[in-house]
């Protein structure tokens, strides 16, 4: 009876501490929730590994999205750049020739010299032209403070015609020519037909880039009427 008594109590034992052992088990693994939610994550990217790529090569487009609109903006003002280059270069009243004297004469580079150019396009055999004359080279001494300056061309006047220049180069020297006349080339030959230039004298008045002022003066002008129509354009420009 003893022993069946002592039997039975050392299976309860037995039972009793196989309860509390699995009761700690439980207890140990409630410890650590975040170790769940750890492997639910390596488990969504195991079974999708493409989204952290596609994730990743998104950013990467929105980086060259920006690197290119950023070429395309440098390059936007380079071509505006380059357009307003082309169109400094296709101005028909920037030309090159040589003055009376020989030297070599640039006209973009004489116009940025001064606030306003008057050009007068004339001809030996032009009896108003020379009429002028006198009138237009004190025009130029009066006006040389307010960086009024004036230029010649004359249309039958060649590289090639010593004495039609000998015939120039008097006319001018008589009238108290000083400012730069240069000779008639393919360059100047352009602005007449361009312009339609079919009298003479033409004068024109342009600013420092090459712009013109106004309208073509076509006909001989006297002082005073010179001397109202630049007091005008310096108006226009001022």
């Amino acid at each position: 009876m003893k022993k069946t008594i002592t039997i039975l109590l050392l299976l309860l034992f037995s039972i009793l501490a196989f309860s509390a052992c699995s009761a700690k088990k439980d207890e140990i693994k409630n410890t650590n929730p975040n170790a769940t939610k750890e492997k639910q994550t390596i488990n969504i990217i195991n079974q999708n590994p493409d989204a952290l790529e596609r994730n990743t090569v998104s950013e990467a487009g929105k980086t060259n999205q920006q690197l290119e609109s950023s070429a395309s903006d440098s390059s936007a003002q380079q071509t505006v750049a380059i357009e307003n280059s082309e169109s400094a270069s296709d101005n028909i009243w920037f030309f090159e020739s040589t003055d009376l004297a020989g030297n070599e004469f640039n006209s973009q580079e004489y116009f940025a010299n001064g606030k306003l150019t008057l050009v007068n396009i004339w001809a030996t055999w032009c009896p108003p032209c020379r009429i002028e004359l006198p009138d237009l080279g004190k025009l130029a001494k009066d006006f040389a403070e307010q960086k009024v300056q004036f230029l010649g061309i004359a249309t039958d006047v060649d590289k090639d015609n010593q004495k039609i220049l000998d015939i120039a180069k008097s006319l001018l020297s008589d009238s108290a020519v000083e400012y730069p006349n240069v000779i008639f080339n393919e360059q100047t030959n352009n602005i007449m037909v361009q312009n339609q230039i079919q009298s003479l004298p033409t004068t024109i008045l342009i600013d420092a880039n090459g712009n013109v002022i106004g309208d073509f003066i076509a006909g001989m002008r006297n002082y005073d009427k010179f001397s109202n129509l630049i007091d005008s354009a310096l108006d226009q420009i001022q």
